[in-house]
């Protein structure tokens, strides 16, 4: 990598985007503060990078994600009058030109842009995969229209050709980027694929790209291989195999696909302790996936004792970062007192999560759902006692009996006999018997 920053932005990129330990991605955010408190002002924008998440880091880089800082940091590149011979500072500029401020775009002139987009394509033309990365991802998020100062809407008549040209353009970039060593150019590669970029879908180079991200070390891409290899028939041990290495370097989330694997006997024979293990291993490691499939484990005892306080435990956490089915498990542990204090309250809020989240992604007929029947079928009959007897809002009979026909064509006995309670009377309407 050609050296184009000063030395502590350069180290930071190598560690934080160039290899996947926490530790040294950790040395690599202390070298770009030094940089930043000395003045550097590409460090600035690159250490707002490390704030803002999965998009921008490795999602298990242990980095503090925290918006607001990002924020501050990008001001005070933006509004800190940089003299213009600074010309490191144009890196800066085209890194975070997406997170601006309207207020910052409106100070920002264009002709600032255009030479920054012209110092950093330089850089890239001599080699350096960060500013490979960077004119890459112009073209492929629209940027060049706005540097060059043209209205697509009027320049273009065709959105799909216009979208085709600028991931043509896109393309080269990325892919010298990705040669260099940056394996998070591979993320918008892949996405040329996916047909829905202005290319044709290719699997074929979707499994290069994730292959050649996987090479550089990358547990998300070695990841993504495994879930690739799931999506074909046959290929299961070969996904279980990716998902262990994915995992053995630092991918927590993959503990989750492990699991999946010995619950269901994908490639694996099944086996409910080895994947409450796997669970738990990526439980404790923060992936809410694992933290879900734990808790409903230990709240039926499949694979792990039954526990209703350790249920809950998971499915709280799992629960909070919006994971559906833990919202369902969870509320039906509120509804019955199952390792909580019983609440009706906290039931129906958070069976209600789970079924605007359900009817959103139902699937259609003939389509597989990714949730349980039976869970379903518990959360269904769960919220329409609820609604049925006025339990946690007013009494809605009408839903109540919505909810139990729902549950019950899941299978469920409890929903069969609750719909046993209520007829209809002669004008139609649901009544008690």
């Amino acid at each position: 990598m050609e050296k184009v920053f000063s030395d502590k932005t350069e180290e930071g990129i190598r560690l934080i985007w160039m290899q996947f330990d926490p530790e040294k991605t950790a040395e690599g955010v202390r070298l770009l503060r030094e940089a930043a408190d000395a003045g550097d002002p590409d460090a600035l924008c690159f250490l707002a990078r490390t704030y803002m998440g999965e998009r921008y880091v490795w999602e298990y880089a242990a980095l503090e994600i925290n918006g607001e800082k990002a924020a501050s940091l990008h001001a005070q590149y933006y509004y800190q009058q940089l003299p213009p011979q600074e010309r490191a500072a144009y890196h800066g500029m085209l890194s975070c030109l997406r997170e601006l401020t309207p207020s910052a775009r409106k100070a920002m002139p264009f002709a600032s842009l255009k030479e920054a987009r012209d110092d950093v394509l330089g850089k890239a033309e001599a080699g350096h995969p960060f500013c490979q990365y960077m004119i890459g991802n112009t073209y492929y998020f629209g940027d060049c229209f706005e540097i060059d100062g043209i209205d697509p809407q009027t320049a273009f008549h065709d959105p799909d050709g216009l979208r085709a040209d600028t991931a043509r353009r896109a393309l080269p970039w990325l892919e010298k980027a990705l040669n260099g060593g940056l394996s998070d150019a591979a993320k918008n590669l892949y996405n040329l694929f996916s047909g829905s970029e202005g290319f044709p879908r290719d699997r074929g180079r979707q499994w290069e790209i994730a292959l050649r991200g996987a090479s550089a070390g990358n547990p998300y891409w070695e990841e993504r291989c495994g879930k690739m290899c799931r999506e074909e028939n046959g290929r299961e041990a070969e996904a279980m195999r990716w998902f262990r290495q994915a995992a053995h370097h630092g991918q927590a989330s993959s503990w989750f696909h492990i699991g999946s694997h010995y619950e269901r006997g994908l490639g694996v024979d099944k086996d409910p302790v080895k994947a409450a293990e796997a669970y738990r291993n990526g439980a404790e490691k923060g992936s809410s996936d694992a933290q879900q499939a734990l808790g409903i484990m230990a709240a039926f005892g499949r694979g792990v004792p039954q526990d209703p306080a350790q249920a809950a435990y998971w499915l709280r956490l799992a629960a909070d970062d919006e994971k559906p089915l833990a919202c369902g498990v969870l509320g039906h542990c509120y509804l019955r007192g199952l390792g909580v204090q019983q609440d009706d309250g906290e039931a129906f809020a958070l069976l209600d999560r789970f079924a605007e989240a359900y009817d959103r992604e139902k699937p259609d007929d003939g389509e597989t759902s990714t949730y349980p029947d039976g869970l379903v079928g518990i959360v269904y009959n769960g919220l329409g006692e609820l609604y049925a007897d006025g339990r946690g809002g007013p009494v809605d009979i009408k839903e109540g009996i919505r909810c139990f026909q729902a549950a019950a064509e899941l299978g469920n006995g409890d929903a069969r006999r609750n719909l046993g309670r209520f007829k209809r009377n002669w004008f139609g309407k649901w009544v008690r018997k």
